[in-house]
């Protein structure tokens, strides 16, 4: 089974798709409006930190602003009475990071189905570890199994893959050349004694200790559970709540963000200043609530009545 056999292209976004997992024509327009809605969110946003970076003093900034990038980046631990040098140029980080994840989208951009394409990938893997064990088999003279013995392991294969694609929302994966690069990297660090194993999870691309620099080329494309986030039944997912997955995913790839803890998470508020200015989740919900100027604390909140309720 080819992990994406068909692409679609609207504008400048181009739609991957499995033939064994299609996308109708209304789910490819929801995808569409929620990218449009993706860069509406990164546009305001910007716009709200642009407006804010000349204010001398903290209380000039609008109590909702301070709230929102408190509890996202800041961490709940409150607002400075007078603006610091710290304060000023992370907001101004933010700021080049929120324009980076917008021309990232506004380029030519694939978007890809993460559960055709996860269970694609565990259809190949089979399928090769089975003919090597075929031919293993063959030399040795052993009995080669039958054609009924590899349907049922394709079969418990593509069952055990779809049912754990479907709790996935989404990836952005380094190409194969990338993750090459970055186990010898990671390697050389562990021989070195610079990076504990307990850190390997935690490998971060933005510190001067890297041997790889990576860019976002070095990324594939942008990968949605289609079958999740564009079902048609009666409760879908709002256009808001896939703009959010969409800018989560787009900040890994453009920003080189990790998932250091997602909102609605204990470990959300216990980020340090480093690992909020580099957490996914952070930029994907901020997005929307600087934009609403409402605080969205987490996905469950982006729901279609409340974004526009304040329209």
């Amino acid at each position: 089974m080819a992990q994406n056999t068909f692409s679609v292209q609207r504008g400048n976004l181009t739609i991957k798709f499995s033939r064994y997992y299609r996308i109708d024509e209304s789910q490819q327009h929801k995808l569409v409006r929620s990218l449009e809605m993706a860069w509406t969110c990164l546009s305001e946003a910007i716009k709200r930190l642009e407006s804010i970076r000349s204010h001398t003093n903290a209380s000039a900034v609008p109590q909702s602003t301070k709230d929102i990038l408190s509890f996202h980046f800041f961490q709940n631990n409150g607002y400075p009475r007078a603006i610091n040098a710290h304060w000023v140029m992370d907001v101004a980080q933010i700021k080049r990071n929120f324009t980076k994840i917008l021309v990232g989208l506004r380029s030519p951009v694939a978007i890809a189905d993460s559960y055709g394409t996860t269970v694609g990938r565990a259809w190949e893997e089979k399928r090769k570890s089975f003919e090597e064990n075929l031919l293993s088999m063959v030399d040795m003279g052993l009995g080669a199994p039958t054609f009924d013995d590899y349907r049922q392991e394709i079969r418990k294969t593509v069952r055990a893959a779809e049912e754990a694609a479907k709790e996935v929302r989404g990836f952005v994966a380094p190409k194969s050349s990338t993750r090459d690069r970055l186990s010898e990297a990671q390697l050389g660090d562990f021989k070195s004694g610079k990076l504990a194993p307990r850190d390997a999870l935690k490998y971060r691309t933005d510190t001067p200790k890297m041997a790889v620099q990576l860019s976002s080329e070095d990324f594939g494309s942008i990968h949605l559970n289609f079958l999740r986030v564009l079902r048609t039944d009666n409760l879908p997912p709002s256009e808001l709540s896939i703009a959010q997955t969409i800018i989560h995913e787009a900040s890994h790839k453009f920003v080189g963000t990790h998932d250091f803890a997602y909102a609605g998470e204990n470990g959300y508020s216990k980020l340090d200043r480093r690992e909020a200015m580099l957490n996914a989740d952070s930029y994907a919900l901020a997005a929307p609530s600087l934009a609403r100027d409402c605080l969205f604390k987490d996905g469950n909140h982006l729901t279609f009545e409340e974004f526009w309720a304040r329209q």
